[in-house]
């Protein structure tokens, strides 16, 4: 754990990054903040391999955490209450174990885990949502309010002392 982390409280860095190749710290890193913030959302389209996570959204910038050669094991509900990660370091990849508040558990096995990130110049574009999927604009606007304010918050906080 050699790199400095922005905004990640010490619980999850202790819990959630313990079991992490170094390698793969960054994008782990980025993992707990969605996590912290609660707003983890796996998804996973028809065709695809790979479940992903948004990780930020914005006019200008989509990014996905990507888990790579994934398999979800039980099923992702959408639940109000904290949802309690757990990582563990398998031979080939890793094993993301989520509690979402005693009602329900999941796991993703994985082989890596990547960030994805597309910028865009909405000037000469049009952006559309797909119908079905319009829960995701909800979480992505939730998504970008939290991560606005723990960014202001962290600067305040750092400059405070």
């Amino acid at each position: 754990m050699s790199k400095i982390v922005d905004y990640v409280s010490e619980d999850n860095k202790n819990d959630m990054l313990n079991d992490v190749r170094d390698s793969d710290y960054d994008a782990f890193v980025k993992l707990s903040q969605v996590f912290e913030l609660n707003v983890f959302c796996p998804v996973h389209m028809e065709g695809e391999k790979d479940w992903v996570v948004a990780y930020l959204m914005n006019d200008a910038v989509e990014s996905f955490l990507v888990f790579k050669d994934s398999v979800m094991t039980g099923n992702y509900i959408d639940v109000d209450e904290e949802q309690i990660p757990s990582v563990q370091m398998l031979k080939d990849g890793y094993m993301l174990i989520v509690n979402q508040g005693n009602k329900n558990i999941f796991t993703i096995k994985f082989s890596r885990l990547e960030l994805r990130t597309y910028l865009f110049n909405y000037g000469s574009m049009g952006h559309f949502w797909i119908k079905g999927y319009e829960y995701l604009k909800n979480k992505i606007n939730k998504v970008q309010s939290v991560w606005l304010l723990s960014s202001l918050m962290n600067l305040l906080f750092r400059f405070d002392s």
